[in-house]
């Protein structure tokens, strides 16, 4: 790990609400860092304001107080150093496999259509689609799209990898080898990675540090020392994932009281 490659500090963000009108607090003074080299889960129930942290960091959502830096740089909208993989693939139906991951590579200055491709290539290799570049995206399963997906937000070359429970929506035997994958990638390519969801099996099995959110406010931080890599069924991350667990229920109860 080396020094912070993001900042955040003081991040709240509101909305008003579809159902009534209400003003609804989503994040309330969010402060904290994350150093390069780090995979980071944002785990809390749903509703709790991870997926909006993702959103702000990554540039789509405005703050309505605080700041964010990336690498020193003040963080005022969506650029290719911070790319979001999100829990639908969200792939273009009329392009192919090959053509999805050169799509982000066309804001990538100074780089020509056979240097896109090679790149493209590259990554899908990188993530274990190396025999499927022409093939549409209707012929793929569920799990080959969210790699298809996780290679286009590597293609440009961020700094930081943004990825919103990227997951949730595959059977378990496919998330057990994708969670193999994306920690062999992870190590590969030394990438920042900050990853929401809600399962704490699964903030375990990758992260490096897990911050507990509730209420749109950050509410613990924990690191987790264990060895990469890790499976679901090592006994290290069932009694990780036990504590963790324990710890947000326990910080939400003293959040309720106050």
């Amino acid at each position: 790990m080396s020094s912070p490659c993001l900042t955040l500090e003081n991040v709240s963000k509101t909305y008003m609400s579809n159902r009534d009108g209400r003003l609804v607090t989503a994040l309330a003074d969010v402060t904290f860092s994350v150093n390069a080299g780090e995979y980071l889960c944002l785990l809390g129930r749903s509703g709790c304001g991870k997926s909006t942290l993702l959103s702000v960091i990554s540039g789509l959502t405005e703050l309505d107080a605080g700041t964010i830096r990336n690498n020193g740089e003040l963080v005022c909208g969506p650029n290719r150093h911070r790319m979001l993989m999100f829990q639908q693939d969200a792939l273009f139906p009329w392009l192919d496999v090959l053509g999805n991951v050169m799509y982000g590579l066309q804001f990538v200055e100074r780089m020509s259509r056979d240097e896109m491709q090679k790149k493209a290539e590259a990554y899908l290799d990188l993530v274990g689609l190396s025999n499927v570049h022409h093939f549409h995206i209707n012929q793929l399963s569920g799990g080959m799209r969210q790699r298809v997906a996780l290679a286009r937000a590597l293609a440009p070359d961020p700094n930081i990898l943004l990825m919103d429970e990227p997951f949730s929506a595959l059977d378990a035997m496919t998330r057990e080898q994708l969670y193999a994958d994306m920690q062999r990638i992870w190590k590969e390519t030394q990438k920042t990675v900050i990853m929401v969801t809600h399962n704490a099996r699964e903030a375990a099995c990758l992260g490096t540090r897990i911050i507990l959110m509730s209420a749109g406010r950050v509410i613990d931080d924990q690191p987790i020392s264990l060895p990469h890599p890790r499976t679901m069924n090592d006994t290290g991350i069932g009694q990780t994932a036990s504590l963790i667990s324990q710890r947000l229920q326990q910080k939400e109860n003293v959040e309720s009281i106050q």
